[in-house]
């Protein structure tokens, strides 16, 4: 081997080595560093995403049981469930408490929004969409207030073949979900953190940050 190859050889074999011990505590000492003053100015951005994430699958949710209301001359509902993915055996909850789940579905059986298991189940209704909340229900709650008739009381939201809102007693229902978490309402020049969906009794869905519109549990 000539010298030139030799060092050559040298030279490679100093940019092919490893971390020393020291240096390696070095880098695993600043990436604690990073993270310990990070992850707190993370944490809103996740928080906003989970609350958006819940947001737009309620809107979803409630779009799709009116459109396929009016489009197949049936009721649609949406209603709270703590099974929602179980098929067949989904059931709807008799609770206000939406953060656990729902499921939205046509009901071509009784129409007052009782879910007869499906043609998997062997009824009529037609499952629609679902949504598990069974991740995010220990973080943020899913709860629904009145603006004149109830949307919470009877535990489901229900679309008659027109896309209006009316309960099987013929009852009109409006009023808004509030979708919060831990930082409550949190108004910031009449904005929320939180968010609202809109529902009116001619049946229109709309997600909302007025503060005042809003309230967490």
């Amino acid at each position: 081997m000539t010298f030139r190859e030799l060092r050559a050889l040298i030279v490679i074999m100093k940019k092919l080595r490893g971390f020393t011990l020291v240096e390696l505590m070095v880098v695993i000492a600043i990436a604690g560093l990073v993270l310990a003053f990070g992850m707190p100015a993370l944490s809103p951005f996740i928080q906003n995403g989970r609350i958006t994430t819940v947001t737009n699958d309620l809107i979803s949710a409630l779009y799709v049981a009116r459109s396929e209301a009016i489009r197949m001359g049936s009721t649609g509902c949406v209603c709270p469930s703590n099974n929602p993915t179980a098929g067949a055996d989904a059931t709807c909850n008799a609770t206000d408490n939406w953060e656990m789940g729902w499921i939205s579905f046509l009901d071509n059986s009784t129409g007052n929004c009782t879910f007869d298991g499906g043609i998997d189940g062997g009824g009529t209704d037609v499952l629609l969409k679902v949504w598990d909340g069974s991740s995010y229900s220990d973080k943020m709650t899913v709860r629904a207030t009145n603006d004149n008739n109830s949307i919470n009381a009877v535990d489901y939201v229900r679309f008659n073949s027109r896309g209006a809102t009316l309960t099987s007693g013929g009852v009109m229902q409006q009023g808004v979900f509030n979708i919060c978490d831990s930082r409550g309402v949190a108004d910031v020049n009449g904005k929320s953190v939180a968010r609202g969906v809109q529902m009116t009794i001619a049946g229109s869905v709309k997600s909302t940050n007025r503060s005042s519109l809003i309230t967490c549990p």
